[in-house]
């Protein structure tokens, strides 16, 4: 018999109507309920769609009046949905500002986020990773979220919607929001490259073929897929298109000026998705072993973050794909922040070579946090979900 509670006009579920429960979310305490414990919908889900806008920031301690931002909107990719941006000018370095997010009059959404340092006279650290999800990412997110570092920094894969599927971008907006964030509750931005997985099949131009993608980051280098963050002359991030929407070798020569713009930073870290320096699960890239590889060695970059092979590695100093420990270049990654691990066999190993580039190789979730110190030291550290260390390297360079 179906229960009353499900009867008449008040019913909960109705009968042309399906019903999911907590899809692709960790339970929780509502998993031993007695009865559905239903969520109330967010302030945002309620929000109208043509409502206006406002950012009002604030310096954290006070010491200055709010400003109120308007947002500039667009529409999310093919998605009936829309994007505002409020574009935020002014902030000082190394202040913490609190944010408060509102349509027409209604506040949707609060909290707080600190600017990156003007020097490096403090360390600094940041989580990077790569071929995320949403449901599968979930440990990993919480993971970042406790390290309290200042931003993510990731390499592709992100939502897995393939160009197609919005309510993946939503879960996994979702999921950035509300997982990765500190103790204290400050939000942590994040800078992003493009993998394969942010692209449907279409062979039309960049911005139809990954439209979320495209129409959710503001990306600085006029809208491309390629492009650097740099945070005052101390740290520089580069992100690549690995053949994605943009052919390897056509970023070749934006690649030599940005890094020979950048040779006196201290810390430079190009990230892409797809690896040179894989650990065979999938074939390596031969294009960027011969177009990126040699200009990496030539500016001396600090490290290069790969992903999309679904393991974890880390390569020796590289130079020319043989080991240098002098000028070669350490290559980590390979993207498995939420993304079913892949079984690293000996034949895996043998078939590009990986057994003599890699120091390091296991299938197992993970993130990498990179701490910078002001002596120029760097230190990298693999952990797991319940925040165990499977790896780390020093580089004292």
């Amino acid at each position: 018999a179906i229960p009353r509670l499900w009867l008449g006009e008040n019913a909960i579920v109705k009968p042309e109507e399906t019903w999911i429960y907590l899809a692709g979310r960790d339970p929780g305490d509502q998993w031993f309920a007695r009865r559905p414990v239903l969520r109330t919908p967010r302030e945002e889900d309620k929000a109208p769609r043509k409502a206006i806008w406002k950012l009002r920031i604030s310096p954290k301690d006070g010491s200055d009046a709010s400003r109120e931002i308007a947002f500039k909107s667009a529409p999310f990719g093919t998605a009936k949905s829309i994007v505002h941006r409020a574009p935020v000018t002014g902030l000082q370095p190394g202040t913490e500002y609190r944010f408060q997010l509102s349509a027409d009059g209604q506040t949707h959404r609060e909290g707080w986020f600190r600017t990156a340092p003007a020097d490096l006279s403090a360390p600094l650290s940041f989580v990077t990773g790569g071929d995320m999800g949403t449901a599968a990412a979930e440990p990993i997110c919480r993971l970042a979220g406790k390290e309290d570092v200042l931003f993510g920094y990731l390499g592709g894969d992100l939502a897995y919607a393939n160009g197609k599927e919005v309510s993946k971008w939503y879960d996994w907006i979702d999921n950035w929001t509300d997982l990765v964030a500190s103790k204290d509750g400050r939000h942590l931005p994040m800078v992003a490259a493009i993998g394969n997985h942010e692209t449907n099949s279409s062979i039309l131009g960049p911005h139809k073929k990954a439209p979320f993608y495209y129409s959710f980051f503001d990306l600085p280098n006029e809208g491309r897929s390629n492009f650097a963050v740099d945070f005052a002359d101390y740290l520089s991030l580069v992100c690549l298109d690995s053949d994605h929407t943009q052919k390897v070798g056509s970023q070749t020569d934006w690649l030599n000026q940005t890094l020979a713009e950048r040779s006196k930073f201290a810390h430079v870290f190009p990230t892409y998705h797809r690896p040179a320096w894989g650990t065979g699960v999938k074939k390596n890239i031969k294009g960027i072993q011969s177009e990126w590889c040699p200009l990496f060695e030539k500016y001396q970059v600090s490290a290069v973050f790969e992903n999309d092979h679904h393991t974890y590695k880390r390569s020796w100093k590289l130079t020319a794909g043989k080991r240098d420990q002098e000028k070669g270049i350490v290559y980590l990654g390979d993207g498995a922040w939420g993304a079913g691990v892949r079984r690293i066999t000996d034949k895996h190993l043998d078939s590009e070579g990986a057994r003599d580039y890699l120091a390091k190789w296991q299938s197992v979730n993970h993130l990498i946090r990179v701490d910078l110190f002001p002596n120029g030291k760097r230190e990298y550290r693999a952990k797991i979900a319940d925040g165990t260390v499977i790896d780390s390297y020093v580089d004292e360079k």
